[in-house]
C-alpha cells in the first residue's frame, strides 16, 4: 500500500509540475524555427543583406515554380500570349505557357498565375522585412537610411505591380 501511494504521490507531483511548466506564458513566447530574428540582422551588412535578398526574386527564381512564369521579363504572360514569342519546343516543355499560346483552355488552374502571386508577395514581403529591420539598426548612417528605404519601397511598389498586372483574362468557353 506505501508503494502505491509512493507512486501516486510521485507522478501527481510530475503532473503537477508538468502543468505549471506548460501552462506559462513564456511556454508560447518561443522565437519561429527557420525564421532569422530581426535583432541579428539589424547591422547596416545585415540590411544591406536583406535588400540583396529582396533584388534577388526579380527574375523569378526562388519561390514556387520554376521562374518561367514570375520573372519581370513576363516571358509567358506577354510574349507568348502575344505573337512576339514562340513557345516552341514540345507540349511537355513549360507546359502551363501551351495554353496561353492559344488562349482556347486558359483557366485559373494554371500553374502559372499562381507563381506570378507567389513571387509578387514574397518579393513585396521582402521589402517589409528591410524597412522593419532597418528600424531597429542604430549603425547605418542617415543618408544610407534614405537610399535603402528609396530603393525598397520602390522595389515594393515594382512587386505589388508585377503581381496585380499577371491577372489575364479567363476565356468564356461558350
Amino acid at each position: 500500500m506505501k508503494k502505491i501511494k509512493r507512486k501516486f504521490l510521485i507522478l501527481s507531483s510530475l503532473a503537477i509540475i508538468v502543468l505549471v511548466v506548460a501552462c506559462s506564458k513564456k511556454f508560447l513566447d518561443k522565437p519561429p524555427l527557420g525564421t532569422l530574428n530581426p535583432q541579428i540582422m539589424a547591422t547596416e551588412k545585415g540590411v544591406q543583406g536583406l535588400l540583396i535578398g529582396a533584388y534577388s526574386l526579380v527574375d523569378g527564381e526562388g519561390t514556387s515554380g520554376d521562374g518561367f512564369a514570375s520573372g519581370a521579363s513576363n516571358w509567358i504572360f506577354g510574349g507568348v500570349t502575344s505573337d512576339d514569342a514562340y513557345k516552341g519546343s514540345d507540349p511537355t516543355d513549360v507546359a502551363v505557357a501551351a495554353p496561353m499560346e492559344k488562349l482556347v483552355s486558359l483557366d485559373a488552374t494554371n500553374g502559372a498565375i499562381p507563381q506570378k502571386w507567389a513571387m509578387g508577395y514574397a518579393g513585396a514581403a521582402r521589402c517589409n522585412d528591410v524597412l522593419a529591420t532597418m528600424a531597429l539598426a542604430s549603425d547605418i548612417p542617415a543618408d544610407k537610411v534614405a537610399l535603402i528605404e528609396a530603393q525598397v519601397r520602390f522595389l515594393r511598389a515594382f512587386y505589388h505591380f508585377e503581381h496585380e498586372g499577371s491577372t489575364l483574362p479567363v476565356p468564356s468557353t461558350g
